[in-house]
C-alpha cells in the first residue's frame, strides 16, 4: 500500500489527479493513501448487508446494489 508521507496542498493534489496514475486512491486526514482491494471477506459482508437492507425496503421503490472489484 502506497501511503504519502506528508500532506497534500491543493495544488499537489490537483497534479496527482491530472497525472493519470491508476489504483483506488483516497485523502485520509489531507494525506494520500492507496486503497487495498476488497478481500472476499469484505464483499461477504456487503453482500449480506445488501440483502438484509432490501428484505426492509419496498422492492417497488428501492433497489440495493453492491460492487466488488
Amino acid at each position: 500500500m502506497a501511503i504519502a508521507q506528508h500532506r497534500l496542498s491543493e495544488q499537489d493534489f490537483e497534479a496527482f489527479l491530472l497525472s493519470g496514475i491508476e489504483g483506488l486512491w483516497e485523502l485520509y486526514d489531507g494525506v494520500l493513501v492507496e486503497k487495498p482491494a476488497m478481500t472476499l471477506a469484505h464483499m461477504d459482508v456487503i453482500s449480506r448487508l445488501c440483502f438484509h437492507l432490501q428484505r426492509q425496503l419496498d422492492v417497488e421503490q428501492f433497489s440495493v446494489y453492491s460492487e466488488g472489484r
